[in-house]
């Protein structure tokens, strides 16, 4: 109890910290529809990124194993939270390029490790974003959401069959959401989160990220984003999650005003992130 409200304050911490960078700012003209999470909610520390990504450029790949076959196990009876486990493969949203052959060799050695899959899947979907830019889309030169396109499409085999290496794949399931995302994809969205609910009815990471796809930048409605949310009121959602589900809906209101240069009328709207309850 005590990790999950230290991490629920946390992050609301950081969208207080979002909102009054907003709403103080100057302009918002340079705001994206979904910036890097880089110091977003919470992260797996540099020391632990570098950990792994020394063992993936040793080659200890059975040690990789190992060591992300025990975090699935203890997700899969319910001794680590799925947000938790998604963490553990922020190391592979390292898009070195050095990385990409030691990830091949990862996958040729083993190709039913679920981890290996996974995380290749990841740092191709990574690679794409970082190959697009984080502009929006009408900003955004062709050639570069070809080479999305290319990276997603690369991400999205080792993502899909990763999914029968695993009993519950909720990681995979997170980044597929992410990637019919960027491609505007709703309806592949819906079914990814569905799968979702079904290995894990209260699972944090693939509900956040698919209310994430209901904001207008991305094709929604604030109204979408709001029955989704009473959805996972009734579905007996924690209210550390509820609170954060909440948090970001006002978050991007306050963005969609900053933007229009209307940041005086986001103000009310974040009253209930800065008061915390």
């Amino acid at each position: 109890m005590r990790c999950r409200t230290v991490v629920l304050a946390a992050t609301l911490q950081t969208l207080s910290s979002c909102a009054l960078l907003i709403l103080s700012s100057s302009t918002a003209v340079g705001l994206v529809p979904e910036p890097p999470s880089r110091g977003w909610i919470i992260e797996l520390s540099p020391q632990e990124r570098q950990s792994v990504v020394n063992l993936l450029q040793a080659g200890q790949f059975t040690q990789l194993d190992q060591r992300y076959g025990t975090f699935q196990r203890q997700y899969e009876q319910g001794q680590m939270n799925d947000r938790d486990l998604t963490l553990q493969y922020q190391a592979f949203y390292d898009t070195s390029p050095e990385n990409e052959a030691y990830l091949n060799q990862w996958v040729t050695k083993n190709s039913k490790s679920y981890p290996a899959r996974l995380a290749r899947g990841i740092y191709n979907r990574k690679l794409g974003e970082k190959k697009r830019g984080f502009a929006f889309a009408k900003d955004t030169p062709p050639e570069n959401m070809v080479e999305l396109s290319k990276y997603l499409a690369m991400a999205d085999k080792d993502l899909v069959d990763s999914l029968s290496l695993s009993q519950k794949p909720i990681v995979t399931l997170l980044h597929l959401v992410n990637s019919s995302m960027m491609r505007g994809d709703k309806e592949r969205s819906l079914a990814w989160l569905n799968f979702a609910k079904r290995i894990d009815p209260v699972n944090y990471g693939v509900r956040r990220r698919y209310l994430l796809t209901l904001t207008p930048r991305w094709g929604g409605l604030y109204d979408e984003m709001w029955r989704f949310l009473k959805a996972c009121q009734d579905q007996r959602t924690s209210a550390e999650y509820l609170r954060i589900f909440e948090s970001e809906i006002y978050l991007d209101q306050a963005k969609s005003y900053a933007e229009r240069d209307q940041r005086e009328k986001a103000l009310p709207g974040f009253y209930p992130i800065f008061t915390d309850g």
